[in-house]
């Protein structure tokens, strides 16, 4: 499902407090089934983006297009109802969001208020909670009883169980020790690629981006300053400069290879795997 934003403009308020132009005059198309890193400084207008495309928040001029549904100002409840049944948004820290006294609970409350009959729920519910890698031994428990890497996987569940054809993400992977989140960001990507969902998550982690997405949309001040290709973007080592962006740990790691051998490898690696292999290459030369 792509993504469309045409020359989109948002506010941003919160009771009396209004911050005009939080999204500034934003025109991008996001292709269906990609894997999209959101990146920029607090305050670049990364999370207003997102809760765009889920329709939490509305633009005040310009057209968003997610699939063929479109949502201007002041959109209509059906169609808001229609493009959060078809983007799935998961918050910072989504775990502190579950509520329910057991984990079947939690996770059939999604597709219960989208109407769903209950043979769907029972079938949504245990098809979600083995895409997350979770047994349905834990379905009657207390989802509190559970570990932070188990409540953040119901909680992605839970959105997975409406059948979402996109999946926004704030900062999955923050507050999990290294192993949990690179489970989390290992999984979120199988669901790209095996379930061809499109993907885009907020993130600060460079290492995060090389590894595990194609493409890079960088914002500042609201608007969108960068949209490439995730290598394209990162052969390009004076960008990230320009940028203010550290280099991942394992394209520093071939900079510093490059220059102490004097050699300059092929392409650039986005993973250790990669770098491995083109060193390999490199000796049979």
């Amino acid at each position: 499902m792509q993504i469309k934003f045409e020359e989109v403009k948002a506010d941003y308020q919160l009771g009396p407090i209004r911050t005009r132009n939080v999204i500034d005059d934003v025109s991008v198309h996001i292709e269906s089934g990609t894997f999209t890193a959101v990146i920029g400084q607090t305050g670049a207008g990364k999370s207003s983006l997102l809760k765009l495309i889920n329709g939490l928040l509305s633009p005040s001029t310009g057209l968003i297009q997610v699939g063929d549904i479109q949502l201007t100002r002041a959109p209509e409840k059906e169609q808001l109802n229609k493009v959060r049944k078809r983007v799935g948004m998961v918050f910072q820290f989504p775990e502190n969001q579950l509520f329910a006294e057991t984990v079947e609970a939690d996770i059939a409350f999604g597709p219960r208020n989208f109407g769903f009959d209950q043979e769907q729920i029972n079938r949504s519910v245990k098809e979600s909670l083995d895409q997350v890698g979770l047994s349905s031994d834990i379905l009657n428990r207390s989802p509190f009883s559970l570990s932070g890497g188990q409540q953040r996987r119901v909680a992605l569940a839970g959105v997975l169980a409406t059948k979402p054809d996109v999946l926004v993400l704030d900062e999955p992977g923050a507050g999990l020790d290294p192993e949990g989140k690179k489970q989390i960001l290992s999984l979120i990507k199988q669901l790209n690629m095996k379930e061809h969902m499109t993907v885009l998550i907020v993130t600060h982690d460079m290492n995060d981006v090389a590894e595990y997405t194609d493409h890079v949309l960088i914002m500042e001040q609201g608007k969108v300053i960068c949209h490439q290709a995730t290598r394209s973007f990162f052969n390009q080592y004076q960008q990230l400069t320009d940028f203010g962006l550290d280099l991942p740990d394992v394209i520093y790691l071939q900079q510093q290879i490059e220059q102490k051998k004097g050699i300059k490898l092929p392409k650039v690696s986005l993973t250790k795997e990669e770098l491995i292999d083109l060193l390999i290459e490199e000796q049979h030369l």
